[in-house]
């Protein structure tokens, strides 16, 4: 199984940790080189053409959420977000910056609540209905 295609099964994203089991640090290197895949943070890859929410979440141990999770779902939205919003655990620390380039949330989600690095259709539905205003 190629890289890509083991990147496709893992979501579109994966660790170093997950590619280096079935391939080398070579193989990874020309994957790299060749534009096949995207490191998007240490020990983090992606494919070229996922959301960028989506590799902003992986970059930061987050999840894309509230709106940029609707979007991703394929939902239609009243607004457009300016920023990705993105969640992290409770009590984490971000990097200086982070806060300038995504709207940030904390959450501790349950076993259920997130697939691929985003909310489940039914965490985004509850998230956005507590947290959006009305209209």
């Amino acid at each position: 199984m190629s890289l890509v295609d083991l990147l496709t099964t893992l979501g579109g994203f994966g660790s170093y940790a997950e590619l280096s089991r079935a391939h080398t640090r070579a193989e990874l290197q020309r994957a790299l080189a060749a534009g096949e895949i995207v490191r998007c943070g240490r020990g983090r890859y992606t494919l070229p053409e996922a959301d960028e929410a989506v590799r902003l979440a992986h970059q930061y141990a987050g999840v894309v959420c509230l709106t940029s999770a609707a979007l991703h779902h394929g939902w239609e939205v009243r607004l457009v977000p300016a920023r990705h919003h993105l969640a992290f655990p409770k009590h984490r620390r971000l990097p200086e910056g982070l806060r300038s380039v995504v709207s940030a949330h904390w959450l501790d989600p349950g076993p259920d609540d997130v697939v691929d690095r985003v909310t489940s259709p039914d965490k985004t539905l509850e998230m956005c209905l507590r947290s959006l205003p009305d209209g």
